[in-house]
């Protein structure tokens, strides 16, 4: 049963990536602009210009054009970028490490923060420290990322000088350090979201019988939440991170230009200033990829954490 699950949801997979592509494609051929004049700036003459287009393909019909990019795409080619004059491919997986240790730390934050905080709230329900949980995340949601990034690094890293400004310090240590505030930025608009989430779920797993049972049998305290409260009202939560992964990587793209880390979001926008439209659907691609991958992953452990769901 779970395969044949997983062998439809690949399926479907392949079906979305394939529409993603499509749409790409015709976006990016629609964007004002010409790679060859970014590639030799305003004064490049008319005949450099051709011959360019030429040498890329710009001049074939659309419909050859994409096929060109379909099946160089399907052996993993996904051209060559004109601003590094790399493969674009390897100048992605280059900086794609920084982006998934920054996605990684925000999540592991966002876990920590929201379980604390929802558990505190469930467990003093419409108590003074409920109500200041359930209102001081919701001025998260309010707030762009790239604008509490910047408070951020204003007010922790240039004025007390706490952590690192920006980059990324080398060590593991230097890592840990240069990611939090980045991670922070990220995880205080994701909290707010999953804070709430999580709290309705406590709230309804503590009013039903398996818990009153518990309750009954002397199990209190933190016992019983891990044990019997936090497996059972996790579950909707799971799926919201699912359907906020995207969100996040979005986030992290934003909060990359912010604090100059080498990621995926440094080299998105030089991808689109320089016209490098190779680099800039190859990052479009692997984002897509990572997103159904994680979706997927949502799933899978739904039905593993609550076997009354079937995977029909």
């Amino acid at each position: 049963m779970r395969w044949r699950f997983l062998g439809r949801r690949l399926g479907q997979a392949v079906i979305t990536l394939w529409g993603l592509t499509v749409v790409v494609f015709l976006m990016f051929q629609a964007l004002p602009g010409n790679a060859a004049a970014a590639m030799f700036g305003a004064r490049t003459s008319q005949a450099d210009i051709k011959r360019v287009n030429h040498e890329l393909g710009l001049d074939k019909p659309l419909w050859t054009q994409y096929w060109h990019y379909l099946t160089h795409l399907l052996r993993g080619d996904l051209g060559t970028s004109i601003t590094y004059n790399r493969p674009a491919r390897e100048v992605i997986f280059d900086a794609l490490p920084t982006t998934v240790e920054l996605a990684a730390y925000a999540v592991v934050l966002t876990a920590i923060v929201t379980v604390v905080l929802a558990t505190v709230a469930a467990m003093q329900r419409d108590k003074p420290i409920d109500h200041l949980i359930r209102s001081v995340p919701v001025a998260g949601l309010g707030l762009p990322t790239f604008w509490i990034g910047t408070m951020l690094l204003f007010v922790f890293a240039l004025k007390f000088q706490l952590f690192p400004a920006g980059g990324v310090q080398p060590g593991f240590t230097g890592l840990i350090s240069s990611m939090f505030l980045p991670a922070c930025a990220l995880a205080i608009l994701f909290t707010a979201i999953l804070v709430r989430s999580l709290r309705s779920s406590l709230l309804e797993v503590l009013d039903s019988d398996h818990v009153l049972t518990a309750r009954s049998k002397g199990v209190h305290g933190v016992r019983l939440v891990l044990r019997h409260v936090l497996p059972n009202a996790a579950i909707p939560t799971i799926t919201l991170v699912g359907l906020i992964f995207a969100g996040l990587l979005g986030g992290a793209l934003i909060v990359e230009s912010v604090f100059a880390l080498p990621g995926l979001g440094s080299l998105l926008i030089n991808g689109f200033h320089a016209h490098d439209f190779a680099l800039v659907q190859g990052i479009t691609m692997i984002s897509a990829v990572g997103i159904l991958l994680v979706n997927i992953l949502i799933d899978v452990l739904y039905s593993i954490l609550d076997p009354r769901v079937g995977l029909s």
